[in-house]
């Protein structure tokens, strides 16, 4: 059997296990498909989509009463030649929908993403991780969303480097992305326990679609296409007992 399948295939059993969450095992499946379903659903070029997963929301940018802290939004798609982003939210099992989520998410829709780019460059001037956060600031700027000084291409992330936290101190959120309010995106498996949420401001694009998009594309994308269709299903309605005997 394909190693892919096989490792697809185990996920298939896990995800009806009540401790197992698929979610994160199977976020860089979604992130390398995300662009064919982003730029099918909207119209956009695929070769001009920009994906940066777990993309940090500075709480204090969100509310007034927040910190240097962040909410990670699951994937950030930015398309450069059409100055939008959109900001993705990954659910493979609907009831883990929380309205608390949805909530800060609709708090987003509301600003212009600009606002959010600046927090992203706060966090990095006051994180510990300032070289992870350098790398963070390149793929934003390699997006168009972040203006760098010269000597940021050219210093070693690897290592410590005097000099970083100064340079961060000079990136600074370009307009490429102003006035922009980013589109609210809810991938999710579609089953009945999701319509129990209020997800009108949200693009929702079920399983199904999703897999609609991505069959014919390449090996890797017809197999998660395929798993996909049997992730439709809530975890925990099959009868092992019976597929084993």
């Amino acid at each position: 059997m394909d190693p892919l399948e096989t490792v697809l295939c185990q996920l298939d059993e896990w995800r009806h296990l009540p401790k197992y969450r698929l979610e994160p095992h199977v976020d860089v499946l979604f992130g390398l498909t995300l662009p064919r379903v982003i730029a099918s659903k909207f119209g956009a070029s695929e070769c001009d989509l920009h994906v940066i997963p777990e993309f940090p929301i500075h709480r204090k940018t969100l509310r007034a009463d927040g910190n240097n802290q962040s909410v990670n939004v699951d994937f950030a798609v930015f398309d450069r030649t059409r100055q939008h982003v959109y900001l993705v939210e990954l659910k493979t099992d609907s009831g883990s929908i929380r309205p608390s989520q949805l909530d800060d998410m609709r708090s987003i829709r509301q600003r212009e993403f600009k606002e959010f780019v600046r927090g992203v460059i706060k966090i990095a001037r006051a994180s510990q991780e300032k070289r992870k956060y350098a790398q963070l600031i390149w793929r934003l700027h390699t997006a168009g969303a972040v203006s760098v000084p010269t000597a940021f291409a050219s210093m070693q992330m690897g290592c410590e480097k005097p000099g970083l936290a100064a340079a961060l101190q000079q990136c600074c959120a370009t307009d490429t992305y102003a006035g922009t309010c980013p589109t609210l995106v809810l991938v999710h498996p579609c089953n009945r326990r999701a319509r129990d949420f209020d997800l009108h401001q949200f693009c929702c694009i079920d399983f199904p679609e999703y897999a609609d998009a991505i069959t014919g594309q390449g090996a890797l994308e017809d197999a998660l296409a395929r798993h996909l269709c049997r992730w439709h299903k809530p975890a925990g309605v099959t009868n092992p007992w019976l597929d084993e005997a």
